[in-house]
């Protein structure tokens, strides 16, 4: 049994935390960012959204729910967020290519939007079914 402050349990933790922010990026922007950006996202969530960032949030009962489901599924959710991040790699890698070639970089823009689109579909199935179970269950 794992006590959490194994390199196991802290690892998944981490992977947990990761594709949290994911789920923080849909619910604020409704589309993929690059991970890299994210945090810088949302320190500026109100100065890009405006008066509607706070409407843009689930409300913390629903946040706390969706980020349990998001662990909850970490094992389902880590293949697809792992290829994510390899093809943001190829992007960076691509971006700093000597020589640059920017069909190279194209080519790994366009990866990294099909494997963010991937991150989406499989995080979105997780939000749904968590508000469904959510909307179906009694409320105190």
């Amino acid at each position: 049994m794992e006590d959490g402050h194994s390199p196991r349990a802290r690892q998944r933790r981490d992977a947990g935390r990761m594709i949290l922010i994911a789920v923080l990026a849909v619910s604020l922007a409704g589309n993929a960012l690059a991970i890299g950006a994210v945090a810088r996202f949302q320190s500026l969530r109100h100065e890009v959204l405006g008066g509607s960032a706070e409407t843009a949030l689930f409300p913390r009962p629903e946040r706390r729910a969706l980020r349990a489901a998001v662990e909850a599924n970490a094992q389902t959710l880590r293949p697809a967020m792992q290829a994510l991040v390899a093809a943001r790699i190829r992007v960076v890698e691509a971006g700093m290519a000597q020589p640059f070639e920017r069909p190279a970089l194209e080519a790994a823009m366009a990866e990294f939007r099909a494997q963010a689109d991937l991150m989406m579909i499989a995080l979105q199935e997780v939000v749904a079914d968590t508000l469904e179970a959510r909307a179906s269950s009694p409320r105190p």
